[in-house]
């Protein structure tokens, strides 16, 4: 006696032959899900690569760095010499956002070269103060420049120390005017 094992068939109406689906409302609800969390991931990361590395204020370009130091995280101090003439930096600095307060004597407004060329200029001399803020994510920085010849006619370079502070709470408050000086009247 041989015996055969049991073979069934399966009939078009006993359900076994049914795909199963997720209903539609599962589906869109996982779609907002996902478009939500790639929303909010996207923000999260911005913010964790400012903490982790915050940008550098804005620099021009050729320079030489002499010295950096940092007293704290997100705040940072740099000296710098440029080939580039005190008031091409001054410019710089104006065209990405700062203000500038200039010697007496030095750079016209439209931040050219020194157009009284009979000022007698020693090395050292100060020609400028630039301040201005960047934000970035959710925070921003603030930075200040103070520019200086290096040699006895600004043709021949430029010394600027920079001073940045990364502001974490995100706010660069009003923003910052240098003072107005008035000369005053002779009596």
């Amino acid at each position: 006696m041989t015996s055969q094992p049991a073979t069934t068939e399966a009939t078009p109406g006993d359900g076994s032959s049914q795909r199963r689906s997720l209903p539609l409302s599962i589906i869109l609800m996982g779609a907002v899900v996902l478009l939500v969390g790639g929303y909010v991931g996207t923000q999260v990361i911005g913010v964790l690569f400012g903490l982790i590395a915050p940008p550098l204020p804005p620099t021009p370009p050729n320079l030489t760095s002499i010295d950096h130091t940092s007293t704290d995280y997100g705040s940072d101090e740099w000296l710098y010499t440029s080939p580039q003439h005190p008031c091409d930096v001054a410019q710089f600095f104006i065209a990405n956002g700062g203000q500038c307060e200039f010697a007496p004597q030095w750079c016209s407004a439209g931040g050219g070269t020194n157009p009284d060329s009979y000022v007698r200029i020693t090395a050292g001399d100060h020609v400028a103060r630039c301040i201005g803020t960047s934000p970035f994510s959710i925070f921003a920085q603030r930075w200040q420049v103070l520019i200086a010849t290096t040699g006895s006619t600004g043709a021949d370079g430029t010394t600027f120390r920079l001073v940045r502070d990364v502001l974490w709470n995100g706010d660069a408050g009003p923003p910052v005017s240098l003072p107005v000086v008035t000369p005053a009247t002779a009596p």
